[in-house]
């Protein structure tokens, strides 16, 4: 129940004698480090620490962190259906950088952006989808100066393998380049009190809500294949889908939003 903890190394705990978050959040790093094969000063340090700030319920932080000046942000988020592979949508929420921030007394969800998704129809090959997403980057660098919050490497991992598929573009490249990854800025400036780093968690630490009760890239595929089975029938799965990733780029925002002004 430790962020980052696994479960290889919680049995090398278990054998110190630490079988619990409260057990862990009253060890020093000190009693852990070389204790145990593969448990140095960095881990020992880094999991106490976690545990600490679980059991408090409050952050810590470690380093304080600003958005990049820029005229524009985006927040950008793909949806896929692994066993393809098969990426369906394209999501891009895109704001001015003057507007109100999440967590501010003037701040309406219409703040957080207008939503530009590229998404695929039932019967879409992944070739055209990406065709154009390509021109959808082409028309974001007339904005202006901008930035891309991303949440994790997969985005970037995801944009390599279908440029080397079917093909990438300058603007492209210039897109990548100006990702922004909250989770390893999370990483690298927060302690948070969540079991875990990944988006959900985070965001509603934050205080961000989905509008879904149980968001996840699963059901999203899930919604997909359902709809791509009976694509008259099952319609409205599409539109389901889009609110959902429209919301987890929000979530994106909302962190960066959070991470900027937390204190």
């Amino acid at each position: 129940m430790v962020a980052g903890l696994g479960e290889t190394h919680r049995e090398k705990l278990e054998a110190l004698g630490i079988r619990s978050v409260s057990d862990l959040a009253r060890t020093s790093a000190g009693d852990v480090e070389g204790k145990a094969k593969g448990i140095g000063a960095t881990l020992a340090t880094s999991w106490t620490r976690q545990a600490r700030v679980q059991k408090a319920g409050r952050h810590q932080i470690l380093a304080r962190w600003a958005p990049p000046e820029q005229q524009f942000e985006i927040s950008y988020d793909v949806e896929e259906f692994i066993p393809g592979p098969f990426v369906y949508l394209h999501g891009l929420l895109i704001r001015e950088r003057t507007g109100a921030r999440f967590g501010a007394p003037d701040f309406t969800p219409a703040a957080l952006g207008a939503y530009q998704p590229v998404c695929a129809d039932a019967n879409d090959v992944e070739s055209a989808v990406w065709a154009r997403f390509l021109d959808a980057v082409k028309r974001i660098e007339q904005l202006g100066s901008y930035l891309v919050y991303v949440y994790s490497s997969h985005e970037r991992t995801t944009l390599k393998r279908l440029a080397e598929k079917y093909g990438g573009s300058d603007e492209l490249e210039r897109f990548v380049a100006r990702f922004v990854d909250l989770h390893e800025v999370i990483r690298r400036t927060m302690v948070l009190p969540t079991d875990s780093y990944s988006l959900k968690p985070v965001a509603n630490y934050a205080g961000f809500r989905w509008r879904e009760e149980t968001p996840s890239g699963s059901e999203s595929m899930a919604w997909w294949n359902q709809y791509c089975s009976d694509p008259v029938a099952h319609a409205a799965l599409r539109d389901r889908i889009l609110a959902y990733n429209e919301d987890d780029l929000r979530a994106s925002f909302a962190v960066a939003d959070w991470l900027a002004r937390v204190e």
